[in-house]
């Protein structure tokens, strides 16, 4: 498997532009997500970010050989998603294992009305500062927040009082 963003944790969503991907959680390894796959649609999204996008890059130099043809089942096209939920969805539904990174409300719906295990971007966050991969997550939130990713602030200081910041 290529090797991850920086440090092995699959921060699956794109600081910037909120592009899913999938993760593999490896709980033998402390449960450290690694990127598993990057559906199409997420290499389009994360292809149409500025150069200096670390996913972008990881992208370029890693992550092609992690880029999949997925084909979104009749059980979630029913949802009417997006296509990059829909594939991120899909590749779990067809792969045991994987988890979705998802933070769009009906796709957690979906996930959760078939079962599907998922993560969102604060809970990504969380997994970096735990593993010692991040310092800390409030500047990421308050980065987030101010290119447009919609964060409910009921989230923000558990988040905070998670990571230890608060």
């Amino acid at each position: 498997m290529a090797p991850a963003i920086p440090g092995e944790v699959c921060l699956c969503n794109r600081m910037c532009q909120g592009a899913v991907r999938l993760a593999k959680t490896d709980r033998e390894r402390g449960g450290r997500a690694t990127v598993g796959a990057v559906p199409g649609q997420g290499r389009e999204e994360i292809g149409h970010g500025p150069e200096d996008d670390p996913a972008k890059q990881w992208l370029q130099a890693h992550g092609q050989a992690l880029v999949r043809k997925v084909t979104v089942p009749p059980v979630i096209l029913a949802w009417n998603l997006g296509l990059g939920e829909s594939e991120v969805l899909a590749w779990a539904y067809e792969n045991p294992g994987y988890e979705a990174i998802l933070d769009d409300r009906a796709a957690r719906n979906c996930a959760l009305s078939l079962s599907l295990p998922f993560r969102g971007t604060i809970s990504i966050l969380l997994l970096a500062k735990k593993s010692g991969h991040l310092k800390e997550i409030t500047s990421i939130l308050l980065r987030l927040e101010q290119v447009g990713f919609r964060i409910d602030p009921l989230f923000v200081s558990p988040a905070q009082n998670l990571s230890g910041e608060e």
